[in-house]
């Protein structure tokens, strides 16, 4: 039987959906959200539900897997107007009306 090596114990092969949760850094509800879903493995267990602790290390390998290597660069010199194109295309403009201060005077409306 395999152990943990600080003391007799044998290791556990199981996390409870609490405990998965502390291990990814999530909250409680969304864990059991992803249990009930099936985005994450679980076994029943009379009525509890457990997550296999290789199941969890494979869907953080994968999630780790799925981010890039290196960010694009924010400013690239040679690509000045393609750069400034994009930010513009990326921005939303919305009107603001004016605010008046208490002492003035109001516009009159037609």
């Amino acid at each position: 039987m395999k152990t943990n090596g600080h003391d007799s114990k044998p290791d556990v092969l199981t996390l409870s959906v609490e405990d998965f949760a502390i291990q990814i850094g999530i909250g409680r509800s969304l864990a059991y959200e992803l249990v009930r879903r099936g985005d994450v493995p679980s076994i029943a267990l009379g009525g509890r539900r457990v997550v296999p602790k290789a199941a969890v290390a494979r869907l953080v390998d994968d999630a780790v897997a799925m981010v890039p290597s290196h960010e694009p660069p924010l400013y690239d010199e040679h690509n000045e107007d393609k750069e400034f194109e994009h930010l513009a295309n990326s921005v939303s403009i919305i009107p603001v009306r004016k605010q008046h201060r208490a002492s003035e005077e109001l516009p009159k409306r037609g």
